[in-house]
């Protein structure tokens, strides 16, 4: 979505428009710093951030990264500056198909500062002399695709996305990367997902920042002499002691988890370490500060959701008691990728959609078990990639997690039943 759009969509509604603007650091740090700070500020919610372009286009290639990073990582939509300086057309020609792949279309155009030691600046050969030329180039090669008005952020090849499984809720950036490889992406409802494709487990889905990677060492790294110190550590997370977890690329409990903590830590307690949840909301206004979403004007509304490991007691006994719980649905499967459930292959359920004027209803967050299937592969490898490899390789904390990650089944669960459920009295 273009920016001036942005502007002017948001001045409309009465609202203030405001922006960050981010200089490349000058070194790998302090891009790792960059990245962390970028996700606390797009929270307070920006109509846009821009990235600049170093002086003399020093940064060319750190800003092409930044920028791609900013739009599709980050997910805010992002301007990326670009200047004459010491930049050919084919250099730019580059850059805009760049930036272009990678769903960004804002640029500000720029004659740029004169390379560091030179006084003033000079048309390099091949290049551009003022940033009118420049802008004029960029009209004439027509490099940068537009969209309609009314398309949403961040990229421009996910605009009319607005279907997701629930499952990565923590960790929207590995979603979006293992979804990249898509041509088409849910529009209005999921469809049968047993013919998309997610992109393999690799390295980057568990890369971290040096900050959230030091948080970890901070609160997860301690004494675990067995399996109730594992369940002390879930617990603190969903009492609000930690703000950080292995399972979640956002700082701290979101809002509506708030609602449901004293719960959730009670099961935890009990041994069902919960991931991932969302309370039942049953018509709730869709400005609502804990809850809303979509704007003014709508109502809003959720099924409870869980989701856990559980060892194959815990779950044995689980399963029995459901079936007093007709509203209650479930889906179970352990490491070894052993299967149980109660619901088909091929159900989607819609956990949580919305009511608007003059549109249909929105269902942005299903439970698919395709989906589930795939999820949990990542799910299972973060006990050791997030979690045990904090420890040093002969501590027995880590052949502990080891086990738990090699024993334990992973648990979605949802009560239908959004009016009169409760979704923890199964618990009880």
């Amino acid at each position: 979505m273009k920016v001036v759009d942005k502007i002017k969509s948001v001045t409309e509604q009465g609202q203030t428009a405001f922006s960050f603007e981010f200089f490349p650091p000058k070194t790998e740090d302090g891009v790792e710093n960059l990245f962390e700070r970028m996700d606390r500020l797009v929270s307070y919610g920006p109509s846009f951030c821009d990235i600049t372009w170093g002086a003399g286009g020093s940064t060319a290639d750190l800003t092409l990264e930044i920028a791609s990073r900013m739009q599709n990582a980050i997910c805010v939509e992002t301007m990326m500056h670009l200047t004459c300086t010491n930049m050919p057309v084919e250099k730019i020609d580059h850059a805009l198909e760049t930036i272009r792949s990678n769903g960004i279309q804002n640029v500000l155009a720029l004659r740029g500062d004169p390379p560091h030691g030179q006084d003033k600046f000079v048309q390099v050969e091949g290049g551009f002399a003022c940033a009118l030329d420049l802008n004029l180039g960029l009209i004439d090669e027509s490099k940068i695709t537009r969209s309609l008005p009314w398309r949403r952020p961040a990229n421009v090849f996910r605009t009319k996305e607005d279907v997701r499984p629930i499952f990565w809720a923590n960790r929207p950036k590995s979603y979006i990367s293992r979804t990249k490889g898509w041509n088409d992406f849910p529009q209005g409802r999921w469809g049968d997902s047993r013919s998309a494709s997610y992109g393999t487990l690799s390295d980057y889905q568990f890369m971290r920042p040096r900050a959230r990677d030091k948080k970890l060492q901070q609160e997860w790294v301690v004494p675990l002499k067995g399996i109730e110190d594992v369940q002390e550590k879930f617990k603190e997370l969903c009492l609000g002691s930690l703000k950080s977890s292995p399972w979640s690329e956002l700082d701290g409990l979101q809002p509506e988890t708030k609602i449901i903590n004293e719960k959730l830590g009670k099961i935890n307690s009990n041994g069902f370490l919960t991931i991932n949840s969302q309370p039942s909301v049953n018509a709730a206004k869709s400005d609502s500060p804990a809850i809303g979403w979509g704007g003014p004007g709508g109502y809003v509304y959720q099924k409870a959701y869980l989701e856990f490991f559980c060892s194959k007691d815990k779950l044995d006994t689980f399963m029995e008691k459901s079936k007093a719980f007709p509203s209650i649905t479930y889906m179970a499967v352990n490491k070894a990728g052993n299967w149980v459930s109660n619901v088909g292959e091929a159900d989607v359920n819609a956990v949580t959609w919305g009511v608007f004027p003059a549109k249909e209803i929105i269902q942005p967050t299903i439970v698919d078990p395709a989906s589930f299937k795939v999820w949990k592969d990542e799910a299972f490898e973060i006990w050791s990639r997030s979690w045990a490899n904090l420890y040093p390789e002969d501590d027995p904390c880590r052949k502990l997690l080891e086990e738990v990650k090699n024993s334990y089944f992973l648990v979605s669960l949802v009560d239908n039943d959004y009016i009169n459920g409760d979704i923890f009295s199964i618990f009880a």
